[in-house]
């Protein structure tokens, strides 16, 4: 019995030692409090705001915010944590029009645990401080600090590696630079699309949105974002879905999808714009925005 104990405390010292290494290795790579500013300081007098995950993070926000756009989007978001911020916008902000994202990848399964939950409850306090207590200091329990130690640890090799190379100027590598563009895209599709079928969960934490705006009179618009010509190629009709509610429900939808065919040079990887398309993406949504809300007579 006492070797049985021992062992238990062994193994639950070797657990928390492991956890200790993860939450030091991995706190300095992301801050939490930004999340929380980031929606709550918006300015005040936007009406028009973005929700998105990642690929949103790539638009210009000196050009949006010149046109009184507001972009939310952080990477990692999935439709529960959007939820909550449009919660957030519609009850705090002169809110008039949300802009949110329907890429084919937004309904997949691997974002029901890749996300930020525990920070997005805290902004309509969905989510307990417990509950964020414990996914901030136990990161063995929390996927996001699992990826980042993970990226810490390969980062390390990778650095350690490089010192054994000849040096050479990696200060710019886009997808168009990339040598092994095919096997990056299989990859992120294979990530990106895990399972035939998408989230059910997912899918009604979209629905929750669209009814939300429904509700309090808010227009709702889905954007899909620009994918390099080999990864549209890859996906070959894999979708979960999310365009399709909104086609559905007769909610518009701008589509940039494969606006930058054929220009690789506008990528930093297959589904995520570099500076430079960044930029020419914003000024195609802000010239989109505004045709659309004038032609609908609500304007900013």
């Amino acid at each position: 019995m006492r070797r049985f104990i021992r062992d238990i405390v062994v193994y639950i010292s070797l657990i928390l030692l492991f956890n200790v290494l993860i939450f030091f290795a991995t706190r300095p790579l992301y801050d939490d409090s930004s999340y929380l500013s980031t929606v709550v300081d918006s300015d005040p007098s936007t009406k028009v705001f973005i929700l998105s995950d990642s690929h949103g993070t790539k638009l210009d926000s000196k050009t949006l915010q010149e046109a009184g756009i507001t972009n939310l989007s952080i990477g990692s978001d999935s439709y529960s944590d959007m939820y909550e911020k449009a919660r957030y916008i519609i009850d705090n902000f002169n809110a008039k029009t949300i802009i949110i994202s329907v890429d084919a990848h937004t309904l997949s399964k691997y974002r029901e645990n890749s996300n930020n939950n525990d920070l997005s409850g805290l902004l309509n306090e969905t989510r307990g401080d417990f509950y964020s207590l414990v996914n901030t200091y136990f990161p063995l329990l929390n996927t996001r600090y699992r990826d980042l130690f993970k990226a810490f640890v390969l980062s390390r090799f990778e650095s350690m590696s490089n010192r054994m190379q000849p040096s050479k100027d990696t200060s710019r590598i886009d997808w168009v630079d990339a040598l092994n563009r095919e096997e990056i895209a299989r990859s992120r599709f294979q990530y990106q699309f895990p399972t035939e079928s998408e989230s059910e969960l997912l899918r009604k934490d979209l629905q929750r949105i669209i009814d939300l705006c429904a509700e309090n009179s808010i227009r709702l618009i889905g954007i899909r974002y620009p994918l390099a010509l080999i990864y549209q190629n890859m996906l070959n009709g894999h979708d979960y879905g999310a365009k399709e509610m909104f086609v559905q429900q007769n909610l518009p939808i701008f589509d940039y999808e494969t606006i930058f065919d054929g220009k690789d040079d506008y990528f930093s990887d297959p589904d995520h714009v570099n500076t430079e398309g960044g930029m020419k993406l914003s000024r195609l949504l802000v010239e989109d925005v505004l045709k659309y809300l004038q032609k609908e007579n609500h304007g900013f």
